[in-house]
């Protein structure tokens, strides 16, 4: 009996230890992510001028990454990362939209 709780024991530190790295690993992803998300959020906000579709994609990163961190928050980093990655590619749209725009207004 005691080599199967010994054997238990190991096994949920073992479990513990694994779970623990992973969400360290993803953490330090996910920190990366929302740093970023946030800095193209701040350059969105402060252009002069919204070209169409480019006020949307800003509302659904925002969104997203409100999402994102309530997840973080609830201890779901896997998922909160993979939303906050949602997040950054709808912010890098508004990007692409704005440079789109800029571009053709400048020919």
């Amino acid at each position: 009996m005691s080599i199967l709780f010994i054997f238990a024991l190991i096994t949920t530190i073992t479990y513990i230890i694994f779970k623990f790295a992973q969400q360290e690993a993803v953490e330090e992803q996910y920190q990366e992510a929302i740093l970023d998300i946030e800095s193209l959020q701040d350059w969105a906000i402060s252009r002069p001028t919204c070209p169409f579709g480019m006020k949307s994609q800003i509302d659904t990163s925002n969104k997203l990454l409100h999402q994102a961190k309530d997840l973080r928050n609830e201890s779901e980093y896997q998922q909160a990362y993979r939303v906050a990655l949602q997040s950054l590619h709808a912010i890098d749209k508004a990007q692409r939209i704005y440079i789109s725009a800029c571009k053709k207004n400048a020919h």
